[in-house]
């Protein structure tokens, strides 16, 4: 059944019901029509901020000594370093991204800083926008729990964690519009306790948009289906007032 079909059988139902009492119908189609003027309307804002799927790059650090190891080839989109901080030799560390996914393994006794960075354009996060997150899409972490520090500008704006074992799970960490909205130069600092491993399949951002000015906030503009089933709403009320009067 195609949708227009579906529809116009739709409205034929709703005109055709037989329902024993008019002010308990009336204030059924009231509802529908309250329900559809009040239905939410918000339009959702999203940006990618790396799927890992393009420019692979790879940091191995195995010496203990302060200085992090930058990932090559260098790429114009992306930096990532490890460093590490402690270890059992023979040190086994190493922060990647290949095959789609930012991978990250540390041996037995290994403790790696990872870090990675990208630049968000300005204004990406609009002023004004609610429900800002940024999500992890995790696929896979050991039983170690690890934390994450964002820092926009060298400077932190939220610490957060991902707990031990969470695999193929989306952690949000939520945001203000006004943490984001300058942009810049935005890293991602991870770091766990010995042998911590994660595996990220991609982050970004989502958000829901500000209302435009002289909008009205709360009253989105319907489809043409849902102009369709007001119209037809507004139809059986008009039509069982005029019955009550006669």
């Amino acid at each position: 059944m195609d949708p227009g079909t579906s529809a116009i059988s739709l409205v034929h139902h709703i005109t055709k019901i037989k329902v024993p009492s008019m002010s308990i119908f009336r204030k059924k189609a009231l509802g529908v029509v309250l329900g559809l003027l009040f239905a939410s309307g918000a339009q959702a804002g999203s940006y990618v901020i790396d799927d890992f799927n393009s420019n692979d790059q790879a940091a191995s650090d195995l010496v203990v000594d302060g200085n992090p190891v930058n990932a090559t080839p260098v790429v114009a989109s992306r930096t990532l370093s490890q460093n590490l901080t402690a270890t059992i030799p023979p040190a086994t560390a190493t922060a990647q991204v290949g095959f789609g996914f930012l991978d990250i393994t540390n041996g037995l006794g290994e403790v790696s800083t990872v870090r990675v960075g990208w630049t968000l354009p300005a204004g990406t996060v609009p002023v004004g926008a609610t429900n800002v997150v940024m999500r992890l899409r995790i696929v896979s972490s050991d039983g170690n729990p690890t934390s994450l520090d964002f820092r926009l500008n060298g400077a932190s704006i939220k610490t957060d964690s991902v707990p031990g074992n969470t695999n193929n799970q989306d952690v949000d960490v939520a945001f203000t519009a006004a943490q984001l909205n300058p942009g810049g130069p935005l890293e991602l600092v991870i770091e766990g306790s010995a042998g911590w491993d994660m595996t990220v399949d991609s982050i970004g951002l989502m958000w829901t948009d500000p209302v435009p000015p002289g909008n009205v906030a709360g009253i989105p503009t319907l489809s043409e289906w849902g102009l369709l089933l007001l119209s037809s709403a507004l139809g059986v009320v008009a039509w069982s007032l005029q019955r009550r009067r006669k």
